[in-house]
């Protein structure tokens, strides 16, 4: 729902535009990931536990490089909006 709002989509269609949002997104991650690993000789995924630790360093630089400061710049606006006072006291202690 955050999501969807920080995109701009009203209070009825912020659901759908978030899960719409969060779907590409995942998409064109999973592409990236897929390709490098497609052309990069020294990650083809030969064994599972390769590609565990592959789909694990990938999540974390996704959620560093991409989550993080989306959610500082897009997310916490609409949160504060959102919930008010309670949202701005968390956001100012916690970022």
């Amino acid at each position: 729902m955050v999501m969807g709002m920080a995109l701009g989509a009203s209070m009825s269609n912020a659901v759908a535009v978030g899960m719409i949002a969060h779907f590409v997104v995942s998409i064109v991650i999973g592409v990236i990931f897929g390709v490098i690993v497609l052309y990069v000789r020294q990650l083809n995924l030969t064994f599972s536990l390769k590609a565990l630790g592959l789909g694990l360093a990938t999540g974390l630089i996704v959620y560093v490089v991409v989550f993080i400061p989306v959610a500082m710049t897009m997310f916490a606006p609409v949160m504060i909006h959102f919930l008010g006072s309670m949202a701005a006291a968390y956001y100012l202690m916690f970022s």
